[in-house]
C-alpha cells in the first residue's frame, strides 16, 4: 500500500473502515478522529494506530459516501485512495470497445451498401420504438416519449453540426 494513499477496507451503509500507513502515527489519527467526530451524520469515529485503520459509523441518509471518503482523504493529509491491483498491468476498455463498435458499424455500412450507418440507425430504432409504442400503447418502461427523447438526443449527440468555416482574408 502507498503511505500517501486511502484505501477503503471494507463499507456498508452506515459503516466505513478505512486504513492508511499514515494513520499509525496516533497523533495524526486522533486529529483525524476528532474532527470527523465533528462532522453532521458522523455518529462514531474511532482509530487503530497498530493497523493504521479508521472505523467511521454514520447515518447513511445524511452523509454520502463520495463526500465521507473525500473528507477522510484531505483531513488525513493524503494522496488519494488506492485502488486494488492483482498486480497485473490494467488493460483500458475504451479502446476494445471503440473497435467493437467500428465493426458493428462497418457490418451495418456492408449490409445497407453505405446507406446507413450507426449514427442515424440508433437514433431511428429508438424513434421507431418510442412511434410504435405510442401508436399500440404499450405501456412498458420506458415510455414512448422517453424513448422518443432518446432518439433525438442520440441523434445530435451523433451527428454534431459542421463546424462553420472561417472567412478567408485575402
Amino acid at each position: 500500500m502507498s503511505d500517501g494513499r486511502l484505501r477503503i477496507v471494507s463499507h456498508f451503509p452506515g459503516r466505513l473502515r478505512v486504513r492508511s500507513p499514515r494513520f499509525r502515527d496516533a497523533a495524526l489519527a486522533d486529529d483525524v478522529v476528532a474532527k470527523l467526530r465533528e462532522s453532521d451524520g458522523v455518529h462514531a469515529v474511532t482509530a487503530t494506530p497498530f493497523t493504521g485503520s479508521v472505523l467511521v459509523e454514520y447515518d447513511a441518509r445524511q452523509v454520502q459516501l463520495p463526500w465521507l471518503v473525500q473528507l477522510v482523504v484531505k483531513l488525513g493529509g493524503l494522496d488519494g485512495i488506492e485502488v486494488d491491483s492483482d498486480g497485473k498491468p490494467i488493460r483500458p476498455q475504451g479502446p476494445i470497445v471503440r473497435g467493437a463498435l467500428d465493426r458493428v458499424n462497418s457490418a451495418l455500412l456492408d449490409a445497407t451498401r453505405g446507406r446507413i450507418d450507426s449514427k442515424t440507425a440508433v437514433p431511428g430504432l429508438l424513434a421507431g420504438l418510442g412511434l410504435y409504442a405510442l401508436v399500440f400503447g404499450r405501456r412498458r418502461l420506458p415510455e414512448w416519449y422517453d424513448l422518443l427523447f432518446w432518439s433525438f438526443t442520440a441523434f445530435v449527440n451523433l451527428n454534431p453540426p459542421a463546424a462553420a468555416s472561417a472567412p478567408e482574408h485575402g
